[in-house]
């Protein structure tokens, strides 16, 4: 099961030429690997990754830091006509998970994981 949703401020009076966006989801896997052939460098278990991010997007005519339109960055036919900067978050968290009865005895036993990632994006409309 996926979900996820964002929301738009298409027009920001405090910062024309602004678009901003808030992003939120959810992802819900279950567990496909069998307690038999379970390896615990590969994490396997029911999962759920939650989530949110923040875009912006500085417009042709918008201002970058009051500095210098968003439309003069660049040079000659290469100027874009908007550039986005996006950030995410996410926690990918594995419930908790017993293995008993796999082919190396030593894998038995209880594992907890929880992973996280983030990331920082840019981009340019030509």
């Amino acid at each position: 099961m996926m979900l996820g949703t964002e929301y738009k401020w298409l027009t920001l009076e405090s910062v024309p030429n602004w678009v901003l966006a808030l992003r939120a989801g959810y992802t819900n896997q279950q567990n496909h690997m069998p307690d038999v052939t379970y390896d615990p460098g590969i994490p396997s278990s029911d999962l759920h990754v939650v989530g949110g991010g923040l875009g912006l997007l500085c417009k042709e005519q918008g201002s970058f830091l009051g500095l210098m339109r968003c439309g003069e960055l660049g040079v000659g036919s290469l100027k874009p006509k908007a550039i986005g900067v996006d950030v995410s978050l996410q926690a990918g968290i594995y419930e908790d998970r017993t293995v008993s009865g796999n082919r190396n005895r030593t894998v038995d036993g209880t594992y907890e994981t929880t992973l996280y990632n983030g990331s920082v994006s840019i981009r340019m409309i030509y």
